[in-house]
């Protein structure tokens, strides 16, 4: 069965301002950015989509240049500060953002609805810095309509 192009919206919840960030395409080494933002303290979205396999057994697997990990582990990784292109940034690091949580009803309803599943991350660290390391969603993942968060 082919693979169907997925809908994800992560919003980064008021990260530090002045910081970079952007999704990984690619693997280390490799790897480029896309959808770079600044941000000045409120929220940052990253709208991307992803490949979305589903298995006779009723799961479903997630591949395509943005995704990384293996099969059971799949994530996305968001770049931060001097990841992110930022040369002169105090900081430096990726966000890991599982795809685990997503379950297969939520992929069907939203690849037959044309919706989107979405998920809302701490944009910033106890010490005041932007996150980095992995972020679960603070919901989980959501099924939404585009353009909302």
């Amino acid at each position: 069965m082919p693979a169907e192009l997925l809908s994800l919206l992560v919003v980064l919840e008021t990260p530090p301002r002045g910081v970079a960030f952007a999704i990984q395409r690619g693997k280390a080494g490799s790897a480029t950015m896309v959808n770079p933002v600044h941000s000045v303290g409120r929220d940052c979205l990253f709208s991307i989509s992803v490949e979305v396999k589903k298995k006779p057994s009723g799961a479903v697997d997630f591949g395509g240049p943005l995704v990384q990990g293996p099969p059971g582990g799949r994530f996305v990784y968001i770049l931060v500060g001097k990841y992110a292109g930022q040369e002169h940034s105090e900081w430096g690091g990726r966000i890991k953002v599982p795809l685990e949580g997503i379950a297969p009803a939520q992929v069907e309803q939203a690849l037959r609805r044309d919706l989107v599943l979405q998920a809302r991350l701490e944009g910033t660290a106890k010490n005041g810095g932007p996150a980095c390391a992995t972020c679960q969603p603070i919901d989980g993942w959501t099924v939404g309509k585009r353009g909302s968060c």
